[in-house]
């Protein structure tokens, strides 16, 4: 090994980690396709493991919970979009100095704005249940002007 690959290695392990306003570290921000994520089941909220990877130009995410079965999203309708996002996002932000909840084990289980958490939500991806169909069928139906 070389000099300077030492040198680089040794000052790579002396920088300090990323962390929050108020102490808890952040993870690396991960780019590329595919990749593995976090996620919420949509049906209890239970983060689980979610893979990210494109199909016929489109970003998906397939993630499964062990209670309630496998759910398919689509991130993005245009692959080309999400990368060059990607290109542009920098870091993540450093989170709240004083956030709401504070000690949690895990962002976003316990999250309101956590202490864990990092970033304002940029894309949001909801999955919507049969119930909360129905209420927002009949609700959108109380207008005349709108048809479900």
């Amino acid at each position: 090994m070389h000099s300077a690959d030492i040198c680089q290695k040794t000052a790579a392990a002396a920088l300090p980690l990323a962390v929050t306003l108020s102490g808890d570290p952040i993870p690396p921000v991960v780019a590329g396709l595919p990749k593995n994520t976090q996620s919420l089941c949509p049906e209890c909220l239970a983060v689980i493991s979610a893979r990210e990877y494109e199909k016929d130009g489109k970003v998906f995410m397939t993630k499964t919970c062990a209670e309630h079965g496998t759910f398919n999203d689509i991130v993005s309708s245009d692959v080309r979009i999400f990368q060059e996002i990607e290109r542009w996002h920098f870091r993540d932000g450093q989170g709240f100095s004083e956030p709401q909840v504070s000690g949690a084990p895990h962002c976003p289980s316990s999250c309101g704005i956590c202490n864990q958490h990092v970033t304002h939500t940029a894309v949001a991806n909801v999955d919507l249940t049969r119930q909360v169909q129905s209420e927002l069928h009949h609700l959108l139906c109380r207008f005349k002007h709108y048809t479900v």
